[in-house]
């Protein structure tokens, strides 16, 4: 989209600000606001053979948190009582998103029979989970061929989980998007033998509902991998490099299921797989299971039809046993094998 309609809303809004005309400037600022959203993940690059999303700084988040703010200083003047704060709250959030939606903003509710989670106060904001599978060798590798977010869990029980997130008005919309975010995932990962498993949406809010509290991981620390202290690590990956990043030690205390903030940015951007084989050095990842001989049969299988080489082997009011090319077998709930249908067909 050129860059005429967005003076033009610019100039719309700030007209009917002068006119008294609130219903009209708030529709032109939220017109704007849906212009500017990122569009990173669209641009694509290729690197090193490999496809992955451009990344860039947020300029369209911060011109449209300055032109709120400008809307505020101006209603203030002409002796706005209420429309200062209708346009100067949401502008400091817009400002300052990625701390601010670290708050209840990233709440998140389950939807039943399915992998999506709904933001709870804003609807059109939708996430999906998907545990990763790891091989018996090059795990740090693997886990380095993800992109965006990445959530890892330590202790005893360790996994690592990919999140996306998608913008959509209706359930259905929203579900085809995360699928096919997960699906181009999925064929980058398991070239690097990494597998998806998408999560049920009870499985994830499970997840997301540990009680946490930060770490306090130093940046440099963080930057030349030489410790890493956390229980659970969020990360965003953006071309091969941790672009933000947060820690958390586990509380016993459960909690709202949300969805994690990675508002820390390290001053140099260290390479993932530097990160991930520090991981491996010092906790190591998860094993293979049943689980992911299912996945792997699955994607070294694609050219065929997915209703030939999954098979029912047996069935509960909530989950389904299949069982997959050359005798791998994996118990999923009905969610979840819909959408590995949709990755993995």
């Amino acid at each position: 989209m050129g860059q005429a309609p967005k003076v033009l809303a610019v100039a719309v809004a700030l007209f009917a600000v002068a006119l008294g005309a609130w219903v009209v400037a708030i529709a032109a600022l939220a017109w704007l606001g849906w212009s500017l959203r990122g569009r990173g993940a669209r641009e694509r690059v290729t690197r090193q053979g490999e496809v992955l999303p451009r990344s860039g700084r947020p300029w369209g988040r911060w011109c449209a948190g300055a032109v709120l703010l400008l809307l505020a200083a101006v209603a203030a003047r002409s002796g706005g009582t209420y429309s200062p704060f209708a346009f100067g709250v949401p502008g400091i959030v817009v400002l300052l998103w990625p701390r601010t939606a670290a708050a209840p903003l990233r709440r998140v509710s389950p939807v039943a029979e399915s992998i999506l989670l709904r933001r709870t106060y804003v609807p059109f904001v939708w996430h999906a989970f998907a545990e990763v599978k790891l091989g018996r060798e090059g795990r740090a590798r693997a886990v380095s061929a993800l992109n965006g977010t990445i959530v890892l869990f330590g202790g005893t029980a360790p996994s690592v989980l990919k999140e996306v997130s998608v913008r959509a008005v209706g359930h259905s919309r929203a579900e085809s998007k995360a699928v096919r975010r997960l699906r181009s995932e999925a064929g980058r990962a398991s070239a690097r033998g990494a597998y998806l498993l998408p999560l049920d949406s009870s499985e994830a809010a499970k997840k997301l509902s540990a009680g946490l509290a930060r770490a306090g991981l130093e940046a440099g620390d963080f930057e030349h991998a030489q410790r890493l202290p956390f229980e659970v690590l969020a990360l965003r990956s953006e071309e091969g490099r941790v672009a933000s990043y947060d820690a958390f030690d586990l509380l016993e205390e459960r909690r709202q299921p949300s969805v994690l903030c990675t508002g820390s940015r390290p001053r140099r951007r260290p390479l993932l797989w530097e990160v991930a084989e520090k991981v491996e050095e010092m906790q190591g990842w998860p094993g293979p299971d049943g689980a992911t001989a299912f996945l792997a049969s699955l994607d070294a299988t694609r050219a065929q039809p997915f209703e030939l080489r999954v098979k029912m082997a047996g069935e509960s009011p909530e989950e389904v046993a299949v069982e997959g090319p050359g005798g791998t077998q994996a118990t999923v709930t009905r969610a979840q094998l819909r959408a590995l249908a949709r990755i993995y067909g």
